[in-house]
């Protein structure tokens, strides 16, 4: 595990709301409540690429402590693009 401070972890109620609510994300996990979303302080590993799904949000942002950053090279054609 890469050293991170908790305070680099996107905030879950941030999470939550990407998802359209604690009750979506929890029907999305295949969760039969949405308690345990609530409960959650960060992303649990098993959760992560089904909420990358879901929300959009970048496995690396989720759980920076797992997921190393991405660099993405544009390439020959992309020069330029805006």
């Amino acid at each position: 595990m890469r050293n991170v401070s908790y305070g680099d972890f996107m905030e879950i109620k941030n999470i939550i709301a990407s998802a359209g609510g604690a009750v979506a994300l929890s029907k999305a996990l295949g969760h039969r409540t949405h308690s345990s979303v609530l409960k959650w302080k960060r992303v649990p590993a098993n959760h992560i690429l089904r909420i990358e799904e879901v929300t959009g949000i970048p496995r690396e942002q989720l759980r920076p402590d797992l997921y190393i950053p991405r660099t993405i090279i544009a390439g020959p054609d992309q020069k330029g693009a805006a």
